[in-house]
């Protein structure tokens, strides 16, 4: 009987701990739920996120960099998703945040180029031909959000998908007031 006592016990453990599991697995479950409802808050607003893509449509993409210090020189290239150049020319030089629109137009074909995703790469110099640190950045409109096949969050940014964990900067757009 003390055998058939301790197999007892030990079978109430192991069914303890399969509704202690089925309990987690139900939590995870509705914090999945709460964290998208979290993001919803997004959408409207404009943000910036870790990454360089940007999504053409209607001739124009936006991007955005940031310089660690001013500089004198600072070129800007958008590359197609197969890493093939379509755009160079300046960027603009202040230290902090910058940001670049593009139209679309192909600096070496003059053409226009197709909708979908590019990338940004940004190089730049000071006066004396020092590299400056450059970052970019995604950046534009939240339009939605989902779960990943993970259940993470990700937030449609124009058109490009974002982790929420990538966010670094949230803004909400500027209303213009009529006036009479």
């Amino acid at each position: 009987t003390n055998e058939f006592t301790s197999q007892l016990v030990a079978f109430s453990g192991v069914e303890q701990q399969i509704k202690t599991n089925k309990h987690l697995e139900s939590l995870l479950e509705m914090n999945k739920g709460g964290n998208l409802d979290n993001a919803v808050g997004y959408i409207g607003a404009s943000v910036d996120a870790t990454g360089d893509s940007g999504y053409l449509q209607n001739n124009q993409a936006n991007f955005a960099y940031s310089l660690d210090r001013a500089a004198s020189e600072v070129t800007v290239s958008i590359l197609d998703e197969a890493g093939r150049v379509v755009y160079t020319g300046s960027g603009t030089k202040f230290s902090g945040k910058n940001y670049v629109t593009w139209d679309g137009t192909n600096s070496f074909t003059s053409g226009k180029a197709n909708d979908g995703i590019y990338h940004v790469k940004v190089v730049a110099k000071d006066i004396n031909g020092k590299a400056v640190t450059a970052t970019t950045h995604t950046t534009g409109s939240v339009i939605g959000a989902e779960l990943d096949s993970e259940g993470k969050v990700v937030l449609n940014v124009s058109n490009v998908k974002v982790p929420i964990a990538e966010i670094t900067s949230v803004r909400q757009p500027t209303t213009q007031v009529a006036s009479n």
